[in-house]
């Protein structure tokens, strides 16, 4: 039913984003801790204009959501049983290879670390 298919969604949901808590902490106390105060800490004055003072340009913002918007389509399309990656690999090689290139050209456009950010997998 729709239901029982909204609760697994939302339910890995947020096992999902606890699980963050236990990968950025350094212990398990500290991740418990992170827990505690997003939840007693939270407060509706906190989305103020404030947020918009983080450092995040407009081309963040935009990275962000043109990825989210690919994401949600990409999960659109499985959830139709349409497999991405077999109807990439039955187009001509000249497109595929233009599909490969211009994924390539975008990751290193816009991906980018900023020298004040480490890799998040450095504690591994």
């Amino acid at each position: 039913s729709r239901g029982w298919t909204l609760w697994q969604i939302i339910r890995t949901f947020i096992l999902v984003n606890i699980g963050w808590y236990f990968d950025m902490a350094d212990s398990v106390s500290q991740a418990l801790c992170m827990i505690r105060w997003s939840i007693q800490g939270f407060s509706l004055s906190q989305f103020n204009s404030s947020l918009l003072d983080l450092g995040i340009e407009a081309r963040d913002y935009i990275i962000i959501i043109a990825g989210c918007i690919i994401v949600f389509i990409i999960s659109v399309l499985k959830e139709k049983g349409i497999a991405i990656r077999e109807s990439i690999a039955a187009k001509p090689l000249a497109v595929r290879w233009a599909a490969y290139y211009a994924l390539i050209a975008v990751i290193l456009i816009f991906g980018y670390i900023g020298a004040t950010q480490g890799f998040i997998y450095a504690n591994f």
